[in-house]
């Protein structure tokens, strides 16, 4: 008996500005991401009698759901605004690390 297992994933973007309602500034800005991954798993049964090999293939996937990226995606919202809006500690520093490393993996795609 055999497994087999395949991977996709699903990725979710979008930017998020806070607005100072008093002078109409944007107060925050930033990119939000959220991903997540679907497996597709399959079965394989096989065996031997009497000589004769016989054998069944089983496939199966299961699908995932978008809402599980957007999902992830607006819980790094909330802790982003956590951060900057509460915690204002060390943590504003690892988001402005994720940013440049998502400004250089995409200066990196930049083909024009």
């Amino acid at each position: 008996m055999g497994s087999s297992k395949s991977k996709k994933e699903c990725y979710v973007s979008f930017d998020l500005r806070v607005i100072n309602v008093k002078t109409g500034a944007i107060a925050y800005s930033r990119s939000i991401e959220g991903s997540a991954k679907e497996e597709s798993k399959g079965t394989a049964v096989s065996g031997t009698v009497s000589g004769v090999s016989m054998g069944q293939s089983k496939q199966k996937t299961t699908k995932l759901p978008v809402t599980r990226a957007v999902r992830a995606a607006m819980v790094e919202t909330a802790e982003y605004l956590d951060c900057v809006l509460y915690l204002q500690d060390e943590c504003i520093a690892e988001y402005e690390a994720k940013d440049e490393k998502r400004k250089q993996s995409n200066d990196s795609l930049d083909m024009f």
